[in-house]
């Protein structure tokens, strides 16, 4: 092993190509009948070992609503490696290959695993530096740590641990990790199908001033009455949304081509047949889940004498605990009906969601710029940069697709480090 370095946005680029051309992914759509490792057990699609993730309904008792939904209660590791070095700061990235993803392969964070992948429950080659986030080694120092919720409509009750260690220096590299400069990881952020929504996410969390220049006077942060919103929107008691047997649901029915929707229903799951040789295993079948169309991720902001503000919304989606959660200006999934953009889109992206659990399920994330006087509905709120920087960093309160768009604003949120760094 030696250690990889990107320091540029085109040498990362290089570097996650040639991945994706080594691994070899050939990706199949099969019949549900030709494999044997996924049953449906307890009304729910779960893996012979009942590790990675479950497939089941949900039924809004009130409405009768249904849906289709993923189930993990087993949190995955997500961590990030980084290390200071010649007053920059690199961090250590995975250039991972997943069947549902654009172009195969994407760049995520040092480590993304679910319990059954780390603890090898399917035989495959152990995690690289899974010691540095579950364990301590006496070599990492660990930084920060949230608690953060995952796509709401999608995944039901789940969250993600967000692990960051800093590395006393750049440590050897696996033959698919690289250190890639923070200046490179932000210029990444506004190419399509480059990073993952993981490390979107991680990268826009993390504080990276406070790496750099320690305890700096925190200037105060006045909150714009979303908390209090926020707070009040959060529903107590029971949730009307319950965990329905596949078998039960009206608007799906198994078959062989996996879980077929009926009635116009536009979400479906299929299975598929992946090998490649740069993952823990060089071959498995997997459910993916599918969503027709094309989402959209929209963060509004206006130009103010005392600087930007941002357009966020108090959101109720049916896989949140207690229902509510703060997100950007729009939030449409891939079966919503599309709205068009009022203002000046300054920049955006196509991402492709996680795609170890979904196929080709992609939004267009945009930066808009709008009038001053652009009204704000009951459930938005404008907010400074700073509490904006400040929100997203709070454990259970933003929605993914929030802090993934944030991934354009890493230079904004973090002046300091790259005002030093020119």
């Amino acid at each position: 092993m030696h250690v990889n370095i990107a320091e540029t946005r085109e040498q990362a680029l290089e570097f996650l190509n040639r991945i994706t051309r080594l691994s070899k992914t050939e990706i199949v759509r099969i019949p549900m009948e030709e494999q044997r490792d996924w049953q449906i057990r307890d009304g729910v699609l779960s893996h012979r070992t009942n590790g990675f993730f479950s497939v089941a309904g949900l039924t809004n008792s009130q409405t009768g609503e249904e849906r289709l939904m993923l189930l993990q209660p087993q949190s995955a590791i997500t961590g990030i490696l980084f290390c200071r070095k010649n007053s920059k700061i690199y961090v250590l990235l995975q250039a991972r290959v997943e069947p549902g993803n654009v172009g195969v392969g994407q760049y995520g964070p040092t480590i993304q695993s679910t319990p059954a992948n780390y603890l090898r429950w399917h035989g495959g080659n152990a995690t690289p530096y899974v010691e540095y986030f579950n364990t301590y080694n006496g070599v990492g120092e660990p930084v920060s740590v949230s608690s953060q919720l995952d796509i709401g409509r999608r995944y039901y009750q789940k969250i993600k641990t967000l692990l960051y260690v800093e590395a006393p220096h750049l440590l050897e590299c696996t033959q698919q990790m690289i250190w890639v400069s923070l200046d490179a990881l932000s210029e990444l952020a506004s190419i399509d199908h480059v990073l993952n929504t993981d490390l979107r996410s991680m990268s826009a969390v993390m504080n990276w001033d406070n790496t750099v220049f320690l305890n700096q006077p925190v200037p105060p942060v006045p909150d714009s009455g979303i908390l209090n919103y926020y707070f009040n929107s959060i529903k107590t008691g029971q949730s009307h949304w319950h965990i329905t047997p596949l078998d039960k649901l009206t608007g799906w029915e198994i078959a062989e081509g996996g879980i077929i929707p009926k009635h116009n229903q536009p979400v479906s799951v299929q299975f598929y047949r992946t090998t490649c040789l740069t993952r823990e295993v060089g071959s498995w079948v997997q459910p993916l889940m599918v969503a027709p169309g094309r989402g959209a991720v929209s963060l509004f902001f206006r130009e103010t004498p005392s600087g930007k503000e941002y357009l966020l919304s108090i959101l109720s989606e049916e896989g949140i605990s207690g229902g509510a959660l703060i997100g950007p200006t729009i939030q449409q999934y891939q079966e919503d009906r599309q709205k068009s953009l009022p203002g000046e889109t300054i920049i955006s992206f196509e991402q492709s969601d996680e795609g170890g659990r979904f196929i080709h399920h992609t939004s267009v994330f945009s930066i808009v710029r709008v009038e001053n006087d652009y009204p704000a509905a009951e459930n938005q709120f404008w907010v400074s940069d700073l509490l904006l920087k400040k929100l997203i960093s709070l454990s259970n309160i933003t929605s993914i697709q929030l802090r993934a768009v944030c991934s354009l604003l890493i230079r904004d949120f973090n002046v300091q480090y790259f005002e030093w760094q020119s």
